[in-house]
């Protein structure tokens, strides 16, 4: 059984740290039964934020509201009732970022004036009982005027300044976070015979994003010496996404073809934070790619975001 979503992520507030989410999918049932991501690859424990939403609704495509509710043993799912004559149902969902919690900061969102994070499993609710990657996603994004981003997704702007990505499974979609921002600057490393890989990093000060020669050199060696180690990759492109920031908490997640890595603004230009945290995140997250994402232990190869996983195998 597969499943389409059409999602439509408006971001434009987020420098209020807010995100809105337009949730459009196909009614099979009369009770349409609805899961928020709770487990999530790479923090290894329940962790979804549950918490964070800010507002929800359940309406028919002509706007008529429809009565939902939450379950009272699962936070994590929501159930509505829909007419027999409807074919489909359209959710809003408004989730409030920033909020202070160490235990998903990797997987949550962040909005400030200059610059944002989008993990999708932040803003979305998707159908019971269809298995992730038989779930498609149609998804498209809005961010502030004269922003710029970078995702591991493919995708390009409509004349309308929306951002349209390439369809893909729910599996791939979430395991592909967005970071933007007014300064964002690209540099693409090309190692001979290997994917194209590229270091995306944001910041409120455009002097952070512009990296120096010598350190751009240090990252082609690390793709280098990943190719003379692996000799092969399983992705197409790779992308290191970085923030470089006062105001994130520091980040580093794993994720199939690019990582998520949030360090302190001047981490790439401070001698002293380069002989630590600074020098390692990025190569950790980098291996993952092949131990821990590519190569993922089986009591971690669950159905769905809401089934435990049992990560006792990722640390052999």
């Amino acid at each position: 059984m597969t499943c389409t979503l059409d999602i439509e992520v408006d971001a434009l507030e987020l420098p209020r740290g807010l995100i809105t989410t337009r949730i459009t999918l196909p009614v099979v049932e009369n009770t349409l039964k609805l899961l928020y991501p709770k487990w999530i690859p790479g923090t290894h424990s329940p962790y979804g934020p549950v918490q964070n939403i800010g507002g929800l609704d359940f309406n028919l495509p002509n706007g008529k509201a429809l009565v939902w509710q939450r379950d009272a043993l699962d936070p994590y799912r929501f159930i509505c009732e829909v007419p027999k004559d409807s074919n489909s149902v359209v959710v809003s969902l408004r989730y409030i970022c920033n909020q202070p919690s160490v235990n998903s900061r990797g997987i949550d969102s962040y909005g400030y004036s200059l610059l944002g994070i989008i993990n999708w499993n932040t803003c979305i609710l998707y159908p019971e009982g269809i298995q992730k990657d038989e779930i498609i996603v149609n998804a498209s994004l809005k961010i502030p005027c004269s922003w710029k981003y970078a995702s591991a997704l493919e995708s390009q702007c409509s004349q309308n300044e929306i951002i349209e990505f390439e369809p893909s499974t729910l599996t791939r979609f979430i395991d592909s976070p967005v970071i933007c921002g007014k300064y964002l600057g690209t540099t693409a490393i090309n190692v001979k015979d290997f994917p194209e890989h590229y270091i995306h990093v944001v910041s409120e000060f455009k002097s952070a994003t512009q990296l120096k020669a010598e350190f751009i050199e240090k990252f082609y060696n690390l793709v280098a010496e990943a190719k003379n180690l692996f000799s092969v990759a399983h992705y197409k492109k790779y992308h290191f996404l970085v923030v470089l920031s006062d105001t994130i908490p520091n980040i580093g997640l794993e994720h199939f073809d690019s990582s998520l890595n949030a360090l302190n603004e001047n981490a790439f230009s401070d001698r002293w934070q380069l002989k630590g945290r600074s020098s390692y995140l990025l190569p950790h997250e980098f291996v993952h790619s092949w131990c821990g994402k590519y190569r993922l232990p089986i009591g971690m190869h669950t159905k769905d975001y809401n089934t435990a996983m049992d990560t006792r195998l990722l640390w052999v």
